[in-house]
């Protein structure tokens, strides 16, 4: 078996060299122009040829090749015409594309079965892709509903009393506190390669639990107003202020 530059991809012991056309130079007597048409033949058939030339040790062979049908591999096969009678090299050549057309379908098969494994872990892949970010998407787009809820509430809260600068100025930093929360949100979402990978980043800053449940409350509080519920948090027996830790997810929790 050999490529189109004559260069073996399997051989017999029969054919030397490393190369099939130098082969053919050394133990006859062609030039490089005859070995460049036996060349040419043999990459351009579209069917079974055959040519004689001697083998490596000087007996007329017949060398039948197979059509040039898969990778550019074709598939040569030598018989010396000694050996054998006409009808004897008539069966030799109905052979030969037999079991070429053998050896590329099993060739194929294997390549196939290959590239099907590939395609069924590629699918796999992108499943597991689409279903997180779906997990993804769905989370996030309840999580943006209370900063904006807040920031809806807290506005009409501060139209009402208008004239209660106290109030309004509170619920001004209301709103810029669940502003801030939502565009970390919104930032979270554009970060896409997060839901390709199915990882977060985890971002740990120092912060103060305290006034981390207390901003919290605030952007919850316009909700539960709203729906005349009561809100208390009352924190109390806490040992350790300040955390390290992504205060982001911490908060999502």
């Amino acid at each position: 078996m050999i490529n189109s530059f004559g260069e073996y991809i399997y051989r017999s012991p029969m054919f030397k060299n490393s190369n099939f056309y130098d082969f053919l130079m050394l133990y006859n007597d062609i030039t490089y122009p005859e070995a460049d048409k036996i060349k040419e033949n043999i990459n351009k058939s579209t069917d079974v040829g055959d040519f004689t030339m001697k083998n490596a040790t000087g007996d007329e062979t017949i060398y039948a090749y197979s059509t040039n049908s898969y990778n550019d591999w074709v598939i040569i096969g030598a018989l010396k015409t000694s050996d054998l009678n006409y009808t004897q090299v008539q069966w030799a050549l109905l052979v030969s594309p037999l079991f070429t057309f053998v050896a590329i379908l099993i060739i194929n098969i294997i390549y196939f079965s290959s590239f099907n494994r590939k395609l069924q872990a590629s699918l796999k892949e992108l499943k597991k892709a689409n279903s997180a970010k779906t997990q993804f998407l769905s989370s996030m787009s309840h999580d943006i509903k209370t900063p904006m809820n807040a920031i809806v509430g807290l506005t009409t809260i501060a139209e009402k009393n208008i004239d209660d600068k106290a109030r309004v100025e509170n619920c001004l930093r209301k709103i810029s506190l669940a502003s801030n929360h939502l565009l970390t949100l919104i930032n979270d979402i554009l970060d896409i390669s997060q839901v390709e990978s199915g990882k977060f980043t985890l971002n740990p800053v120092e912060f103060s639990l305290t006034d981390s449940a207390q901003d919290l409350v605030n952007i919850i509080y316009p909700q539960s107003q709203e729906k005349q519920l009561r809100c208390c948090v009352h924190l109390k027996n806490i040992t350790h202020e300040y955390l390290t830790a992504d205060k982001l997810r911490l908060n999502q929790i």
